[in-house]
């Protein structure tokens, strides 16, 4: 709340945002991008529920997103993959996948050594709150920032390892 009142450009947003919901709800503003990856989830959550155990496919999703965006929303004119790398591990992959794939992400998260260390955590969960918002996983861009970050964490944590043994 303070944010909103605070920073004009977080006022706008959240206007921005709330003024695309109104006009969704009213049966307009299909093209506006927050119409279009709110759709983009729900065809996710779609997909998701038609295929719970081991997903469309990944090879398939894009097939499964464009159908469902014919099915659901014939006026759409663009259809994007599910807009959160959480729904679209779900949506490809399944139940099964995404569970592989969050003990993968989180992984790093496990060394004893690296939970002490503030400033590492911290880039873990921004990288891990960004596929809420994105699906950061599915471009070669996001994937070059989470892997470079990681890197980062687990050199780090090699080094601190490695110091301890030399002591």
């Amino acid at each position: 709340a303070l944010s909103y009142a605070l920073f004009p450009t977080v006022n706008e947003k959240i206007n921005y945002t709330l003024n695309d919901w109104q006009q969704l709800e009213a049966g307009q503003g299909w093209f506006s991008s927050d119409a279009t990856r709110w759709r983009s989830l729900a065809v996710g959550g779609q997909i998701f529920l038609k295929h719970p155990y081991l997903g469309a496919g990944a090879g398939d999703i894009r097939e499964e997103v464009n159908l469902a965006f014919e099915n659901r929303y014939p006026k759409s004119g663009k259809n994007i993959l599910p807009h959160n790398q959480y729904l679209y591990w779900l949506a490809a992959y399944g139940l099964l996948g995404f569970l592989l794939c969050i003990a993968i992400v989180i992984q790093p998260l496990g060394f004893k050594e690296g939970r002490r260390k503030v400033g590492h955590l911290q880039v873990q969960i921004i990288l891990l709150l960004s596929f809420l918002v994105e699906a950061t996983w599915q471009s070669s861009l996001g994937i070059g920032i989470y892997v470079v970050f990681t890197v980062l964490y687990l050199s780090n944590l090699s080094e601190q390892s490695s110091i301890r043994e030399g002591s």
